[in-house]
């Protein structure tokens, strides 16, 4: 800060004594000789107050004439005298506004200095000289108005048009008045810039998500936003000026003033502390303290933040009395292994029940269909026995449907809530070991619910009852639909498909059956592709009254024994044997569809490693026929 200049000392505060010896010289050939005059008019002027003032009677040497000449000549301040009244006139402008301001005497002389005030400090500046203005014409211009002369801080214009920051002292020499003023524009925008950077910062503190609290060297705080104050239930006035101790029990007091003995060794350390709020309760809280330095490097306090973990210690406590609950019940959970143990054994053994049992079933539908053409060629005299015939067909018909559907329930009963509850479980238990037999357990389940599914879907398709809803459909676009709906199962592999359907490729099939005949020959050319890159070809061709339509993919390819077995059900190649998303059925499945369309289905493979080609025929509508 500027320390305010008083007239008996402002030469002295304009220059040190080594500037003073400095500029001590001749005057120039330049300087006009109106221009000297009023300098030493006004320099007799200043030294005859000085004088006045300290009781100095001695009249003005010549030397010490020249050397406040010099001064007012040299000076980096601006010296300037005007009339004694409300709009002051310029008598004497020091050479130094021209480097300052740009002006020369010709511009500024005889003119009104309020002219090249800033609007919005002329009212200020107006109200000064009127107290001035009004002492004089009352005639109460005393030492002490002399003395207590005001620092003035306003904007005055440049010649190039600029407003500059000037800090002035004003005295009253005679009947003029002295304005002895400094360039204080660099000076304001740095404190602008501080008021700025100041103002940025306490905002962004203001609006942290946590508590900012500063305190001195003493821990008496200095500083702190509102989330800190809300923290423990105070205002920001009520806290500043307060200990941070004032807001801790005897036992945290303790803690926090070792604390802050070793801050400076412990920069990054983080600490757990329990604060008193103002009804008396407690909050938990992680805080962080930094030292704060002066300039010189001399530690002065530190800044401490404050984040509240009430949440976090009750939920760690919760957390401990369900651990302590989960051990209790650690016998409970291995009870339960053991029943899911049993539940593994029951389903391998109906594993082999459904294998039979479809077996038993494709030697029925194989009796029924011989049935069906014994009674076409039955004649009318047997009309009676083949309505008797076809009465027991039906019924074991019926008979074989309600025991797929009660095979279903009976398989899916179990699962569910196995399915369901053991994801819970595995949450829970914190054994390791445990938890990986938990996991082989899950696999096993869900393999085991996409067996029943399949082998389901299969008996259905085996059965004679089984209608499928035919469509026009457009081959092509529907490819595009199913391309569509797969794409989760491309991810993480490089997957080039190849649509070569033509557009308008009209086939007569049951959507949803085409939907599954798609699926599970595309998700078996991904599950079988070499590595992670992955090409699939569709092609389709009219053949007579059939669309051939083929499936290529560049996998592990088929040796001629898997080729014959390879629509089986339950065979699986022998790169898939322990994959348990592979229950050995989608190909038989792909079959029975491709059967009941009335079609054909095949594979072709050159070999291992040179992948694979399913094809499969068709029927095109008849008015679709060339």
């Amino acid at each position: 800060m500027v320390k305010e200049k008083r007239p008996a000392d402002i030469f002295n505060t304009i220059q040190n004594n080594d500037q003073i010896q400095h500029i001590v010289q001749k005057p120039t050939e330049t300087t006009s000789k109106k221009s000297f005059y009023i300098i030493e008019n006004s320099n007799k002027s200043l030294v005859s107050i000085q004088n006045r003032k300290h009781g100095n009677n001695n009249e003005l040497s010549e030397d010490l004439l020249e050397k406040y000449r010099l001064i007012a000549t040299h000076t980096s301040d601006l010296i300037v005298f005007t009339t004694f009244d409300v709009n002051p006139i310029f008598k004497f402008i020091s050479p130094s506004h021209k480097k300052v301001l740009g002006y020369d005497e010709k511009d500024l002389l005889g003119k009104p200095g309020l002219d090249f005030i800033h609007e919005n400090d002329k009212e200020r500046i107006t109200a000064i000289l009127l107290t001035y203005n009004d002492a004089k014409i009352n005639g109460t211009i005393t030492p002490e108005l002399l003395e207590n002369a005001q620092k003035l801080d306003f904007r005055f214009l440049d010649k190039s048009g600029h407003f500059h920051f000037l800090q002035s002292t004003v005295d009253i020499i005679n009947d003029e008045l002295l304005f002895i003023s400094k360039d204080i524009t660099e000076q304001k925008k740095t404190e602008e810039a501080l008021y700025r950077s100041e103002k940025k910062y306490r905002q962004l503190f203001e609006n942290l998500n946590q508590g900012i609290w500063v305190l001195d060297d003493n821990a008496f705080t200095t500083y702190l936003n509102s989330f800190m104050a809300q923290l423990i239930g105070y205002t920001p006035d009520e806290m500043i000026g307060k200990c941070l101790y004032d807001f801790m029990d005897d036992i945290w007091k303790k803690i926090a003033k070792e604390k802050l003995k070793h801050v400076l060794d412990h920069i990054d350390k983080e600490y757990e502390f329990e604060f008193l709020k103002k009804n008396k309760t407690r909050i938990y809280t992680s805080i962080h303290m930094s030292p704060l330095f002066d300039k010189d490097g001399t530690y002065h306090g530190v800044i401490v933040s404050v984040q509240d973990i009430s949440e976090r210690k009750r939920m760690e406590h919760e957390l401990h009395d369900k651990l302590d609950k989960l051990q209790k019940n650690e016998l409970a959970t291995l009870n339960i292994m053991e029943d899911l143990h049993n539940t593994i054994n029951a389903l391998t053994v109906a594993e082999t029940q459904i294998r039979e049992k479809n077996q038993a079933l494709e030697k029925i539908n194989s009796e029924l269909s011989y049935t069906r053409e014994e009674l076409t060629l039955l004649n009318g005299d047997l009309e009676k026995k083949i309505k008797e015939r076809t009465d027991d067909v039906e019924k074991l018909l019926k008979q074989k449907d309600e025991f797929i559907d009660q095979l279903g329930h009976d398989l899916k009963t179990p699962l569910t809530p196995l399915i369901i509850l053991l994801p819970i479980i595995k949450e829970r238990e914190k054994d390791p070991h445990l938890k990986e037999l938990l996991e082989v357990i899950s696999n096993n389940l869900y393999y085991m619910k996409n067996l029943v599914i399949k082998t389901l879907t299969l008996a259905q398709l085996n059965s004679p009852n089984t209608q499928l809803l035919l469509h026009e459909l457009d081959l092509s676009k529907q490819i595009r639909n199913i391309l569509d709906m797969n794409k989760p199962l491309f991810e993480g592999k490089n997957v080039i498909i190849e649509n070569n359907i033509p557009d308008e490729t009209i086939v007569l099939a049951d959507l949803i059956q085409i939907k599954e005949l798609f699926d599970n020959l595309i998700s078996n050319a991904v599950k079988y592709s070499q590595e992670n890159n992955v090409k699939i070809t569709l092609d389709a061709k009219k053949l007579d009254d059939f669309i051939v339509v083929s499936i290529k993919d560049a996998g592990i390819g088929l040796e001629p024994q898997q080729i014959q077995h390879v629509f089986d059900e339950f065979y699986k190649a022998d790169y898939s044997r322990h994959d348990l998303k592979s229950t050995g059925l989608g190909l038989s499945i792909c079959k029975r569809i491709v059967e009941k369309h009335g079609g054909h289905i095949w594979v072709e493979s050159l070999g291992k490693g040179k992948g694979s080609t399913f094809c499969f025929t068709l029927k095109t509508p008849i008015d679709k026929l060339e």
